[in-house]
């Protein structure tokens, strides 16, 4: 009676003993060593067939390297220098006597598993060629070419370190053959420069080779092309005079190819390297654009509250007749505005009055706001006409006056007289 049993271990054709047994005392005493065997395609091969008691003879049948059979050993030796036969199936036999009657025999086949790691694997986009662009999808395929057994094939796929995915096969063929492994992928911008690779591994189980054998593709990088991205964008920054936008304000732009950017104020492109002002206050967006999209940022650029601060103003100045204040240079800034006022003895002036000769002297320029308030003194001295002569000018004299008895008219009556030289008053 033939029994057979089949098991499939790894990727080397590996096949349980068979074991056949006509004699009546039971089970075939004949004995496999190594009761598998997984060997490479063209590796030598060495298998034991050993029987403990007594026979008329034992050998090999093989369709290459058969051994004739002996009867005065206990163990004969199946070897082959270089296995090349995908469908070999040695078997051991043996002849044993009986109590009465011919010899019986029984057998026991060892069927090889015969492997071949891969002649190559590679990896491809499929009918594509150059960058992928963000959230579309893209085939890649892994080409295994000239290996067996098949069916002890694992292809994985790996993203740098990652493992991506794998594809196992059922095909029984023994033989080597192409195949093939397809990933679908849908890059993002993180993707950008990511390598892609595959694995062909044969995994021939316990009896096969320990790490089992393996070939990696050549990776495969992708450039991904994708719409911009800022990043890393305040929504508020303080104005510092003198800075310009671009060490003032932190952005980052990203995007495939790479962005044009361009800053705007109020709808006007605006140079980036251009000294900010108080007056450069306000709302600025940031635009990036290419290709596949644009986009864009919101900055305001705040102006910080501050007392005011007298920027010019003369310590002392020579002032035409018939000037007004207003044309004294002084300047103050802060936020918000300062008011500006003058003042003379505490008064406040109006500063587009014209001055006179007699308004020589010192005035007090006040700049001030909610946080605040500063002065400052200037000299002012009044310069005579060019030839250095004035016409006499009578000031501060009544049109008319009442009369009182026993008062002298200088007395009565207060009136000035100015000019250069002194005037003479009659």
């Amino acid at each position: 009676m033939m029994m057979r049993s089949e098991r499939l271990l790894g990727l080397l054709l590996l096949l349980r003993t068979v074991v056949s047994n006509d004699s009546d005392t039971g089970e075939c005493p004949l004995e496999i060593q190594p009761s598998t065997v997984v060997v490479r395609h063209a590796d030598p091969v060495s298998v034991n067939c050993t029987v403990a008691g007594d026979h008329v003879g034992i050998g090999w049948e093989a369709s290459e390297g058969s051994v004739d059979m002996v009867t005065d050993v206990q163990f004969v030796t199946w070897n082959l220098e270089t296995v090349t036969d995908w469908e070999m199936t040695p078997r051991c036999f043996g002849n044993f006597p009986t109590e009465a009657g011919p010899p019986l025999q029984c057998e026991k086949n060892i069927i090889i598993t015969l492997y071949k790691p891969p002649d190559s694997v590679s990896i491809s986009a499929v009918n594509h060629t150059g960058p992928v662009v963000e959230g579309e999808e893209y085939q890649l395929q892994c080409e295994v070419q000239n290996i067996a057994p098949v069916q002890y094939l694992t292809v994985k796929w790996y993203k740098g370190e990652t493992l991506e995915n794998q594809t196992s096969y059922d095909d029984l063929t023994k033989t080597p053959v192409d195949v093939s492994s397809t990933l679908l992928i849908t890059p993002t911008s993180a993707d950008d420069g990511a390598q892609y690779s595959c694995v062909a591994e044969l995994d021939l189980g316990p009896e096969g080779p320990q790490p089992p054998p393996s070939i990696t593709s050549e990776p495969l990088t992708i450039t991904v092309h994708y719409k911009p991205l800022i990043t890393g964008c305040s929504d508020h920054v303080e104005l510092r005079e003198g800075v310009t936008l671009d060490t003032l304000v932190s952005c980052t732009v990203e995007g495939n190819p790479s962005p044009k950017v361009t800053w705007y104020k109020d709808k006007s492109a605006f140079d980036i390297y251009t000294q900010l002002t108080r007056g450069d206050g306000g709302q600025y967006t940031l635009k990036a654009e290419n290709a596949h999209g644009t986009a864009n940022h919101t900055l305001e650029v705040e102006v910080p509250f501050d007392k005011p601060l007298i920027t010019e103003c003369p310590n002392s100045m020579e002032m035409r007749e018939g000037a007004p204040l207003d044309t004294v240079t002084c300047r103050a800034e802060g936020n918000p505005s300062p008011m500006v006022t003058w003042y003379r003895d505490q008064s406040e002036l109006n500063s587009s009055t014209p001055l006179t000769q007699r308004d020589a002297g010192q005035y007090t320029f006040m700049a001030k706001n909610p946080l605040g308030n500063v002065t400052w003194t200037v000299n002012l001295t009044m310069s005579h006409p060019p030839n250095g002569r004035d016409k006499p000018r009578i000031t501060e004299c009544l049109d008319h006056v009442e009369l009182r008895e026993g008062q002298t008219l200088d007395t009565l009556v207060s009136c000035r007289a100015e000019g250069n030289p002194s005037p003479t008053v009659t």
